[in-house]
């Protein structure tokens, strides 16, 4: 998708956990894509969030961000590399809500697992 200086800015609680452009991503047309293509575009957006956090990439992630803008150079991911004072709020008001959903999910007796490398969710409900 091409960059639009004008796309809205849009927020996603769960998968992203944080702010996008309608010109990056379009989750209707995610549908058709094979998990690992999905789990490809999702750690290029991780990967951004890190940047945006000014946290140094290592070496396979540096490599992986690198090929990933070498295969889809004109994604407008890649033209929005900072966030405005605005655009960091709102970042971290959609991660805020992420915070207050895992909370709930672990309230109501639901285990929540992150495995960090691949950024993958896993929910399960504890047994009592």
């Amino acid at each position: 998708m091409h960059y639009r200086p004008e796309a809205a800015r849009l927020e996603s609680i769960l998968p992203l956990g944080g702010i996008y452009w309608a010109d990056e991503l379009d989750f209707a047309s995610m549908k058709g894509l094979s998990d690992a293509d999905r789990d490809t575009l999702f750690r290029v957006v991780a990967l951004r969030m890190k940047i945006w956090d000014c946290e140094a990439l290592d070496a396979e992630d540096q490599a992986f961000w690198d090929a990933a803008q070498c295969a889809v150079p004109a994604w407008a991911l890649f033209r929005r590399l900072s966030l405005s004072d605005d655009d960091r709020r709102a970042h971290q008001h959609a991660f805020s809500q992420v915070v207050e959903f895992f909370e709930a999910m672990k309230s109501e007796g639901y285990e929540v697992d992150l495995d960090s490398k691949d950024d993958k969710l896993s929910f399960k409900r504890k047994r009592t």
